[in-house]
């Protein structure tokens, strides 16, 4: 069933899992918020989001009470003493991203927060758009505002943030997306004038709500359709202050020539670092969107996996590296599993016009369970590349065909592999393999280091500071590049390579050379007898002489017992036996 050119048994092992767990109902397809690539125009996973602290701003801003409705806003401090009182005919919102106020479905606030109980259950108004058709939202409580944060009020963006997400699935609140695949504001759909309208007729309650009908309205008013997500909020901040609906707070300036100082009412904007998500691939900001994806149901399959390490049927060394398995799958999500790429398996899954579902491994099958006469669509996404990664044990083994490979290699010995991809590929072969094969992959994890550069960063084309190891090679010698590497080797500990690292070792090689050769030419050395054992020459006669030689048989015979209590197939015993024998020769 694989394209032309790429048949195999990977291909068709990858197909046959997802069929098989599709019809077991551990894949579905569902609308879900996912961090959106603007750039690559794909869903990428949480691992490849890159969360770096960038300086940025609060708006705040006043979201007016329907119906010019006012109530006592009061402060009080820890003791209950008020230390601030008005008349207020608004709710203050602060927001880091006001480009996504168009698609607000609700304010809300702490049930426990008495400042804003008189107004629970009101409606007020998203303060940006038309003046006619400017949207009403309720006030709800929920338990996800802090009431020391800010004014203690956050609005309710569901399609575009992931806390706001949740609230509006516990609030049955809609949930309104604002941009196209490449981080545009919407410029698709009816007016806004007629979409506005259903909204206020939704939020009043006048009028059922489903998925469908959510995703196809557009509420981006026409001054800012096609915009970017920037330039918009831009355009935003400017319209709702000129409306007089930006919080205002008063500064004081000095003036430079007399002295004389003002205070003056400006815009609240506070001046704050924030967590900005980056797309580790396109470092660009990457969007919450709600769209249509494919997920497994990892809840489903993450306990086997979970057991076989608390259990020791597969052990992951160094010790401290469960942590890190341990704490990915405890709080794992739902894995997103679709990609809005060129390049991978193509989901197996073809539509009808009415959006019935057929999950097939070839369109024949599919086409079968339609019935003959339904015109068939196949879905264009293709599969994360760690979907297809995580058949690797029993895909390179030749399953889905009962191999003799893999009758005899799987589950396989040990995974040799860095910390970094542990949650990436180690984790879902873990799953994927109890949930395809009921048998764990591999007996034992074995986590080695990342080779870094001399300041500990990883290596980069765009940082500039990859170390070629066919140049290293050129310049010091192989045998210097791999005695560095070895040399600096320990288990859970990062290598910093550098050059000068290199060039020492490269010298220290050449003193060891030059030792060997001064005990070559004076004849001490040990010979082979006909059972291949080491035989110490007759005139080997120094204690110190006697004393090595006498210590790395020892060490021998250790590494001897121990290569014979692991399992290892008879080509690696034997390349292990060969190499450690030439290494105590």
């Amino acid at each position: 069933g694989a394209p032309e050119g790429e048949s195999g048994n990977f291909h068709d092992a990858v197909i046959r899992v997802f069929v098989e767990m599709y019809r077991k109902g551990l894949i579905y397809r569902g609308k879900r918020l996912v961090n959106w690539d603007p750039h690559f125009e794909t869903a990428i996973s949480d691992l490849e989001v890159e969360n770096i602290e960038t300086a940025g701003h609060m708006w705040h801003f006043k979201y007016p009470l329907a119906g010019g409705e006012n109530y006592t806003y009061i402060e009080k401090d820890a003791d209950g003493a008020i230390t601030f009182e008005e008349e207020r005919d608004y709710i203050s919102i602060a927001t880091t991203r006001p480009e996504t106020m168009l698609g607000d479905g609700a304010v809300a606030v702490h049930p426990s927060d008495a400042r804003y109980a008189a107004i629970v259950g009101k409606m007020c108004e998203i303060p940006v758009g038309p003046q006619a058709q400017r949207r009403l939202i309720p006030i709800i409580t929920d338990e996800y505002p802090d009431p020391d944060f800010g004014s203690g009020a956050v609005k309710i963006t569901g399609a575009h943030d992931f806390n706001d997400y949740q609230v509006a699935k516990r609030g049955n609140i809609p949930m309104y997306a604002l941009m196209d695949t490449k981080g545009k504001m919407r410029a698709d759909g009816r007016p806004y004038i007629e979409d506005a309208s259903d909204a206020i007729a939704i939020a009043a309650g006048e009028k059922p709500f489903d998925e469908a009908r959510i995703a196809a309205m557009n509420l981006v008013p026409e001054a800012y359709r096609g915009l970017d997500r920037f330039e918009a909020r831009q355009q935003i901040i400017e319209d709702i202050t000129r409306a007089d609906l930006a919080v205002m707070t008063m500064v004081e300036s000095k003036n430079a020539e007399t002295g004389e100082i003002k205070a003056k009412s400006v815009p609240l904007v506070e001046n704050k670092q924030i967590m900005q998500p980056f797309g580790d691939r396109s470092k660009v900001v990457i969007e919450p969107m709600l769209t249509d994806q494919w997920f497994v149901d990892t809840d489903k399959i993450v306990g086997p996996a979970l057991d076989a390490v608390r259990h020791g049927k597969t052990e992951i060394l160094p010790e401290r590296d469960k942590k890190v398995y341990f704490h990915w799958l405890e709080n794992i999500e739902p894995w997103c599993i679709s990609r809005q790429l060129w390049w991978g398996h193509q989901i197996p899954v073809w539509f009808d016009a009415d959006g019935n579902q057929y999950c097939a491994a070839t369109q024949a099958e599919a086409q079968a369970q339609a019935g003959p006469d339904v015109p068939l669509t196949r879905d264009p996404d293709v599969l994360d590349t760690w979907f297809s990664s995580g058949l690797w044990p029993i895909g390179t083994l030749g399953w889905p065909d009962d191999t003799e490979a893999l009758r005899k290699y799987f589950p396989t010995s040990v995974l040799i592999t860095g910390f970094d991809i542990i949650f990436f590929w180690v984790a879902r072969m873990m799953m994927m393999q109890y949930a395809v094969m009921g048998e764990k992959p591999f007996r034992t994890v074995y986590v080695h280091a990342l080779v870094r550069d001399e300041k500990g960063k990883k290596m980069s084309k765009s940082l500039g500071n990859v170390l070629d190891p066919l140049k290293l090679i050129d310049a010091y010698g192989a045998d210097a590049v791999r005695f560095t590497l070895t040399a600096m080797a320990a288990m859970g500990r990062d290598l910093k390579l550098s050059t000068q690292r290199i060039a020492g070792y490269r010298n220290f090689g050449t003193k060891l050379w030059n030792a060997a050769r001064f005990a070559e030419m004076n004849q001490v050395y040990a010979t082979l007898d006909s059972a291949g054992k080491s035989q110490l020459p007759a005139q080997l006669q120094q204690t110190l002489n006697k004393w090595i030689v006498g210590e790395t048989a020892k060490v021998r015979e250790a590494v001897d017992a121990a290569l014979s209590a692991y399992r290892f197939n008879d080509a690696a015993n034997l390349l292990y036996t060969f190499i450690w024998g030439k290494v105590c020769d």
